[in-house]
């Protein structure tokens, strides 16, 4: 719904697509949380864990890349997540350089609860939807996540191993 204002048309924020995506994604991220909260999770966290869980031993410049989520930000994600026993770093034995990421047994031991977490999710906020809706709904978001990375602006992380936050962090936990 627009209203005239002079020779333009603005557009109501209840109308607008990007104040829309941002109000579904805060309100997806609490149902979220509450479900991880027993397992004393974040989603971010619970991301990275998807993440190595798909293929562990990960450089973590590769874990920033694929999250899309910076150096700065992922070395105090991989902090919190080591020293809660989730996650521990170690050095490639072939180049001292490059930081991986390999899941603890506590993680391992914690698949199924964190899978029942995600699918309780997904559930949840599908619940209203018929089966095409919902095939649908997941093609146009993956489809609008797509156009939006090839045309935003917003920098990409930095993903070297040898970038310094990443060696920093990595040998702060050797």
């Amino acid at each position: 719904m627009a209203y005239a204002k002079g020779s333009l048309s603005v557009q109501l924020y209840r109308d607008n697509i990007v104040f829309l995506i941002a109000k579904v994604h805060q309100h997806a991220q609490g149902v979220l949380r509450k479900h991880l909260q027993p397992l004393g999770l974040t989603p971010v966290q619970c991301l990275f864990l998807e993440n190595l869980l798909e293929e562990d031993g990960v450089p973590v410049g590769e874990i920033g890349r694929r999250l899309t989520v910076d150096t700065s930000t992922l070395s105090g994600v991989l902090d919190r997540m080591e020293s809660a026993g989730w996650v521990r770093r170690a050095f490639d034995p072939l180049d001292g350089r490059i930081a991986r990421v390999f899941l603890t047994e506590r993680a391992k031991e914690a698949t199924a609860e964190l899978a029942d977490a995600v699918e309780s999710v997904n559930r949840e906020l599908m619940s209203k939807f018929a089966q095409n809706e919902k095939t649908l709904l997941r093609r146009f978001l993956s489809d609008l996540k797509r156009s939006c990375a090839a045309k935003s602006p917003v920098a990409r992380p930095k993903t070297t191993a040898s970038s310094s936050g990443e060696e920093a962090a990595a040998r702060k936990s050797a």
